[in-house]
């Protein structure tokens, strides 16, 4: 007997495609259009669903996926934002330092030139919108999607001798997100969704297995 596996036609179950045995999913302001398309496309294609229960089955876990993208998308921007700040901070007080180093050798200066503390204005001030400035160019170059800016970046916030994984420390380990508890809602659903990710691929599997094979009699 032939055991040659086909894939099923929907036409035997009186549908036009088996997407038809799931509701529409309606699209969500804020994602990137035909993001989800393509996710679920290439995700289908991967677990090569024949059956209408197996389609069913397959779009549960398309669905179980992509809600974990979303909420590790979720999660991880939230892990930036406290570790972008950290960092901004972090060369703000970089460069207040450099400016009061500059206003020391400034002083030095001026008593070696026989002035006193009397006569001592500061030549200079603190020019934070400058600094503001020049932070925001660092941290869009070090968030920029070209790896060579990233690493530029990088190489800079190194040479201030800040140390990025500080910042990202601060990040993971924000007081005020645990306090504020936002990334928990995030943490508790990603290990829910894992969960049930692993129960639904084991039922998805194990249909598989015991799926109906096409063939026919052959004479022996």
């Amino acid at each position: 007997m032939s055991k040659a596996i086909s894939k099923l036609d929907p036409d035997r179950f009186g549908l036009s495609s088996f997407a038809d045995l799931i509701a529409p999913r309606d699209p969500l302001i804020g994602e990137v259009p035909g993001v989800f398309e393509a996710f679920r496309e290439g995700l289908l294609q991967s677990l090569l669903p024949m059956t209408p229960y197996e389609c069913v089955i397959a779009e549960n876990l398309v669905a179980i996926e992509w809600e974990l993208f979303q909420h590790r998308n979720i999660r991880n921007r939230l892990i930036s934002l406290s570790a972008e700040t950290a960092m901004q901070k972090a060369i703000i007080d970089e460069y207040v330092q450099l400016h009061n180093l500059a206003l020391e050798e400034a002083y030095d200066e001026h008593i070696k030139n026989g002035g006193t503390d009397d006569d001592w204005e500061d030549p200079f001030e603190f020019d934070r919108d400058a600094a503001v400035t020049e932070v925001s160019r660092i941290c869009d170059q070090a968030l920029s999607a070209d790896l060579a800016d990233r690493q530029a970046a990088h190489e800079e916030i190194l040479q201030m001798g800040i140390n990025p994984n500080d910042t990202l420390k601060s990040g993971y380990f924000n007081p005020n997100f645990l306090e504020e508890d936002k990334l928990r809602p995030h943490e508790d659903a990603i290990l829910a969704l894992e969960k049930r990710r692993r129960d639904v691929k084991r039922d998805f599997d194990l249909l598989q297995m015991s799926r109906p094979i096409d063939g026919e009699v052959v004479d022996g």
